[in-house]
């Protein structure tokens, strides 16, 4: 899925600078390992981030560039991953002009935010927030859109709750099979792809049902979970559709292949399914 900074998330003209330094440190953390599901892509800003004033009378950025200055040698060495995060491109798009609206449930106009640019994303979005005492920290946010209809945008506000979401591949003796069997008319066969290459094609999958789909190289494989947030696999091969795989096989047949990382299926616009 694409990944946005929720500029709207950040605290704004604060008292206390402790305050912005915790909030601004926990998103560096979320920022770093979100890419084990988005595939590492790059995280977009809104471009005049930079200049929100963060603290009476200080600027974003010139709390940013103070810390180099900062008796604490921690708070200079997160100084260039704050400006990278919150200061550099890529930057938003914008694809609500003035004929177009676009808002939360309530009615907020969301225009020119990374709200913006996440409802256009057919593959999902997730934006990353500043957990902050007193904002909202629900993992979903809907928002409706003139142009991309009502969307879900998935909320990521603090470590825990994104590692909880990551798909670990394992393998083990258990859930290994020694030749194909046949399940309500879907093949299940041995998994003969390494377990980084398993692991690579679950991080790149989309969840439909309780289940995982890829399809790879005309291959289509199938995850299962068995504890928590740990998946074992299999190829398939599926002799009567049902409901879960022709939702995943409707996908790519209009994505080809995915290359935005873990997609949810309550995120996705999947066009001409019943």
């Amino acid at each position: 899925m694409k990944v946005f900074l929720n500029e709207r998330s950040i605290p704004e003209k604060a008292i206390d600078p402790q305050e912005i330094y915790i909030a601004l440190n926990k998103l560096i953390h979320i920022a770093a390992n979100i890419k084990k599901i988005s595939n590492n892509q790059q995280i977009k800003r809104d471009r005049d981030l930079k200049n929100k004033e963060v603290l009476v009378g200080q600027s974003l950025v010139e709390y940013i560039i103070a810390l180099g200055n900062h008796p604490d040698p921690n708070r200079k060495k997160v100084k260039a991953l704050f400006l990278e995060l919150f200061a550099k491109a890529p930057f938003l798009s914008g694809f609500h002009d003035d004929n177009q609206t676009i808002t939360d449930l309530q009615g907020q106009c969301l225009k020119y935010s990374c709200f913006d640019d996440a409802s256009a994303c057919r593959t999902g979005a997730a934006v990353i927030s500043a957990e902050v005492t007193g904002q909202p920290t629900d993992l979903y946010i809907s928002i409706k859109s003139s142009m991309f209809g009502q969307r879900k945008i998935l909320n990521i506000s603090n470590i825990d709750q994104l590692n909880n979401m990551l798909w670990v591949y394992q393998s083990n003796e258990k859930h290994e099979i020694p030749k194909d069997f046949i399940v309500d008319g879907e093949i299940y066969s041995a998994m003969q792809l390494s377990n980084d290459e398993a692991q690579r094609v679950l991080s790149n999958g989309v969840m439909i049902g309780k289940c995982v789909f890829n399809k790879v190289g005309g291959q289509w494989y199938k995850f299962h979970c068995h504890e928590k947030n740990i998946y074992h696999g299999f190829p398939i091969t599926v002799k009567t559709p049902y409901k879960d795989f022709s939702s995943a096989h409707i996908l790519f047949e209009e994505i080809q292949s995915n290359e935005d990382g873990q997609l949810l299926e309550e995120l996705l616009v999947i066009r001409n399914r019943e």
